[in-house]
This record gives C-alpha cells, sequence and structure tokens, in this order.
C-alpha cells in the first residue's frame, strides 16, 4: 500500500465541533476546568498512558496514539514536567480516536517504528490534514465554551465593555485562559480567534 492508496478525509470545523461538544456533554458535562483529561483518558477510556525517553528528541513526536487504542505513548520528559504541552497532546490525541478512528483501526500501531511507518503511508498531504483536524478537536474540547465565554464576561466587565478592551485586556485574558485551562498562551490566543474574532481583532491590531 502507498501514500496514494489512502484517502485522508477532508473534515472543517463545522464537521469538528458537534463531535467536540458531544464529547464533552460524555465526558465532562459538570464542565469542570482545566478539563480532566487524564482522567478521562484513563478512567472513563481505559486507555494507558506509558511514557518513553528520548521521544520528541530522537523521532519529534511528543506522542501517540495505538491504533487498539489502548495507550498513549508520550515522551517522558514532556510528560513528568510540561503540564501544559501534556494536556495539549492528550486533547490532540483524542481528536484522532474520535474523528479518526477507522484510519487508525486499519493500521498496526504499537511502536514508534510503526507510528513512523503509518505517518509514510499516510504522505505528508495527508498526515497534515489529521494533524491539522486534530488540533482544532483539541482546541474546542481544551476550552469549553460556557466557562470561556464567562471568563471572557468578567474581563469585560472589568475592563468597562468591548470597547474598552485593549492589548494590556488581551495579554490579561490570555494568562487568566492559561490558568483556567491548563494550556498555553498560544492555544488560548487562537481558541480566542477562533470563537471571538471581533473581540481580539482590535487588540492585535494595536500589536502588529
Amino acid at each position: 500500500m502507498t501514500a496514494e492508496n489512502i484517502r485522508v478525509k477532508f473534515l472543517d470545523e463545522k464537521d469538528i465541533h458537534p463531535k467536540a461538544v458531544e464529547f464533552l456533554k460524555k465526558y465532562n458535562q459538570k464542565e469542570i476546568t482545566p478539563v480532566p483529561l487524564e482522567k478521562i483518558v484513563e478512567h472513563l477510556l481505559g486507555i494507558k498512558i506509558v511514557t518513553v525517553p528520548n521521544l520528541k528528541k530522537v523521532y519529534d513526536c511528543d506522542g501517540y496514539l495505538s491504533s487498539d487504542f489502548s495507550t498513549i505513548t508520550f515522551d517522558d520528559y514532556i510528560y513528568n514536567n510540561l503540564e501544559e504541552r501534556t494536556n495539549f497532546t492528550l486533547a490532540h490525541e483524542l481528536g484522532h480516536l474520535e474523528l479518526h478512528k477507522n484510519l487508525y483501526n486499519s493500521h498496526q500501531i504499537n511502536t514508534i517504528d510503526d507510528y513512523l511507518h503509518f505517518r509514510e503511508m499516510v504522505g505528508e498531504a495527508g498526515w497534515n490534514r489529521l494533524e491539522i483536524q486534530a488540533n482544532i478537536f483539541a482546541g474546542f474540547i481544551l476550552f469549553p465554551y460556557k466557562p470561556l465565554r464567562q471568563l471572557i464576561e468578567r474581563c469585560l466587565v472589568k475592563c468597562g465593555g468591548p470597547k474598552h478592551f485593549g492589548v494590556v485586556d488581551l495579554q490579561g485574558l490570555i494568562i487568566s485562559m492559561q490558568e483556567t485551562f491548563g494550556v498555553s498562551g498560544q492555544a488560548a490566543f487562537i481558541q480566542l480567534k477562533k470563537y471571538f474574532p471581533d473581540l481580539v481583532k482590535p487588540a492585535e491590531d494595536a500589536i502588529f
């Protein structure tokens, strides 16, 4: 089988968002933040988290999901030292589970060599599509909409409303999002632009 034989289905945000909403309804009904991803993965989905040294250094891989969905293998250093990155990687791998189940199931991915072979078989364009889709899913489940909106509303009250929302307010909001949702500043900014572009744009324009 060659990369040309493996077709990666196109999914956009309109396809992915309902799946993320359904996932949160099922596994985080109380809208806990940060979303308890490790509990969901290990206790509710029965997926074991295992770590190996130098996965990132040697293979440029933070983590990967086995094709039978029994394990997520992590770079040891990332898992034990970089909480925000670990959270995003867990959410990303859950994206593969929810969006690409059939494709993963049709391949044997148990080791890092299997994972690298799978990437090769999918091809660069196909792999990029898979990764973008998993990233979109991750963003949606890391930032449940209601808690995010409530956080933004509190920020807007504090600054005097949307017309007064400036660069300093944007920076403060991103820090609050990092603390509330257990994510990086970059992930917070990306999701904020996705959900509330009209709020972010004036402050963003002032920066750039």
